[in-house]
C-alpha cells in the first residue's frame, strides 16, 4: 500500500535520518578511548541542538511582538446628542364627555370633521330631562303659591296684633290674648321665611332641569378637528360610574409636539430652549427641527424605569405628520466648535502591563502611583489632579514607545471626546487598541 507524506513529515524523517548517520559515525571511534567518547558526545548534543533549532522541535514560546492602532488628535466640531423616542400629537387635545345617562339620538359629525366651539356634535333623547323640566316648574309655581299665601297670613297675623294692642291699652282684654296674638304674628312671619327658601328650592330645581335638558345637547368645546367618534346611533350611555369618551377633539394640526421620554441619565442636561431632529418613518428619511418647550418635573416609572416626560413643539403647516405617529429624536444638549478631539477608544485603552482590574480610576491614591502606574510608567496625579474628576489617563505613541500623559476630558457624543487641557496637542499619535503579531 503507497503512503503520501506531507511535507512536514518528509523533513521530520530527513532529520530523523540525518541523525542517525551521525550516532552511527560516532559508534565507529568508540574504541579510540574515552576522549573520542567524550568528542562523540558533544557531537550529539550539538547535533541535535542544530536539529532542534533547524526544525522548530522545541516547546519553547514564540516571542511575540506588540503593534499599536493609532489615531491622530485633530481640532473639530462635536455635538452631543441624547436619543429619545415619543411620539406625535396636538398641543390641545379635548376628550367630549357627557354627565348624563341616556340613549343617543343624532350624531352629527365624523372622523376628521372640522367644528367649531358650540358645534352641535350629537343629541341624548330629551324625554326624560323634559319630563324632569316640568316637574320643576310645577314645584316652583306651588312653592309660589305657598309663599304667597304666607305673606298674607303675616299680614292678618299683623293685623290682629294691632288691633289687641290696642284693646289691650284700655284693658279691653287679658295680657294672655295680646301674647297670643302676638306670638301668632311671629309664627306667621317665620312660615313666610320656610316658604320663600322653598321657593328658591324650587327655582333651583327648574334651573338643574334646564341644565340637564341642555346637556343632552352635546356640542363642541373648541374649534378644531375630530380626531375619534367612540358613538353611534342608538348607543346606551351610561354616566353614573365614569363619564364616556364620546369624542376627541384636537385643537390644531398645524402646531403640534412631539412627547418623548427621556431617560433619567440623560434628563439633567435637557434644557428649554435645546435644538433637536426628530424624524419618522412617515417622512422617510426627512429630519424635522424641532425646540424643546418643557421638560415634566414629575417621573414616570415603567418595569423599574424611570424616564421623564420632554415636549418639543414645532409647526405642521402642510399636515404632513398625523397624530399618533412614533419619532425618533436627537437632542442637542451641547455644542463645541474648533476644539481638540480625541477617540473614546484611546479612554478605555490599557497596555498589557497594567491589567484592566488594576487601572486607577484615572490617578492613584492621595497622588501616589499604584504598582500598575508605576510599571506602565504613567505619571502621578497632583493635588489639583485629584480634585478634577474628569482627569483621565491616555497614552501617546512617541519613537515608537508608548508614553502616559493625563488630560482632562469634557464632552463627549460616543465616539469622540473634548480634550480640555493636557499633554496632548493636535497631530499627536493616540492609541487607541494593540494588536499582537506573531512573528
Amino acid at each position: 500500500m503507497l503512503r503520501f507524506l506531507t511535507s512536514e513529515q518528509m523533513r521530520a524523517d530527513d532529520s530523523r535520518v540525518r541523525g542517525a548517520d551521525m550516532l552511527r559515525r560516532v559508534d565507529l571511534h568508540r574504541g579510540k578511548g574515552r576522549r573520542s567518547v567524550a568528542r562523540g558526545s558533544a557531537g550529539v548534543a550539538i547535533v541535535a541542538a542544530a536539529l532542534i533549532i533547524a526544525f522548530g522541535k522545541t516547546d519553547a514560546p514564540a516571542t511575540v511582538e506588540a503593534q499599536y492602532t493609532v489615531k491622530p488628535a485633530f481640532h473639530g466640531n462635536l455635538d452631543v446628542k441624547i436619543p429619545a423616542t415619543g411620539t406625535v400629537e396636538p398641543v390641545r387635545i379635548v376628550e367630549v364627555s357627557t354627565e348624563l345617562s341616556g340613549t343617543i339620538k343624532e350624531i352629527f359629525v365624523d372622523y376628521n370633521d372640522k367644528v367649531k366651539a358650540g358645534q352641535l356634535l350629537a343629541v341624548l333623547d330629551d324625554e326624560v330631562a323634559k319630563k324632569q323640566l316640568a316637574r320643576a316648574r310645577g314645584a316652583h309655581a306651588l312653592a309660589q303659591a305657598r309663599e304667597r299665601e304666607a305673606r298674607i297670613n303675616l299680614a292678618m297675623a299683623e293685623s290682629e296684633q294691632g288691633r289687641k294692642q290696642r284693646l289691650a291699652e284700655r284693658q279691653a282684654i287679658s295680657e294672655r290674648d295680646l301674647e297670643l296674638a302676638i306670638g301668632a304674628f311671629r309664627k306667621a312671619a317665620a312660615l313666610l321665611e320656610v316658604q320663600a327658601a322653598e321657593l328658591h328650592i324650587a327655582a333651583a330645581e327648574v334651573d338643574l332641569a334646564t341644565t340637564n335638558l341642555d346637556k343632552t345637547r352635546i356640542v363642541a368645546p373648541i374649534d378644531g378637528v375630530v380626531l375619534r367618534r367612540n358613538v353611534e346611533r342608538g348607543q346606551v350611555i351610561a354616566a353614573s360610574f365614569q363619564s364616556p369618551v364620546l369624542f376627541r377633539i384636537a385643537a390644531d394640526l398645524e402646531h403640534m409636539q412631539v412627547k418623548v421620554d427621556v431617560d433619567e441619565a440623560d434628563a439633567l442636561s435637557v434644557k428649554q430652549g435645546q435644538h433637536a431632529l426628530f424624524k419618522s418613518d412617515g417622512l422617510r428619511d426627512r429630519q424635522v427641527p424641532v425646540v424643546v418647550e418643557k421638560i415634566y418635573l414629575g417621573p414616570e416609572v415603567v418595569q423599574g424605569v424611570v424616564t421623564y416626560k420632554a415636549i418639543l413643539g414645532f409647526k405642521n403647516d402642510k399636515l404632513q405628520l398625523k397624530p399618533g405617529m412614533t419619532t425618533t429624536t436627537e437632542i442637542k444638549v451641547a455644542e463645541r466648535r474648533n476644539v481638540l478631539l480625541v477617540p473614546n477608544a484611546a479612554l478605555r485603552f490599557v497596555p498589557s502591563a497594567e491589567p484592566a482590574g488594576e487601572r486607577p480610576a484615572p490617578v492613584g491614591l492621595a497622588g501616589v502611583a499604584s504598582p500598575a502606574q508605576a510599571a506602565s510608567g504613567a505619571p502621578r496625579a497632583t493635588a489639583s489632579e485629584q480634585r478634577q474628576p474628569d482627569v483621565r489617563r491616555l497614552y501617546k505613541l512617541v519613537g515608537g514607545k508608548l508614553k502616559p500623559v493625563l488630560a482632562q476630558v469634557g464632552e463627549t457624543d460616543g465616539l469622540y471626546t473634548e480634550i480640555l487641557n493636557g499633554e496632548v496637542a493636535a497631530g499627536d499619535s493616540i492609541v487607541v487598541d494593540k494588536v499582537p503579531v506573531q512573528p
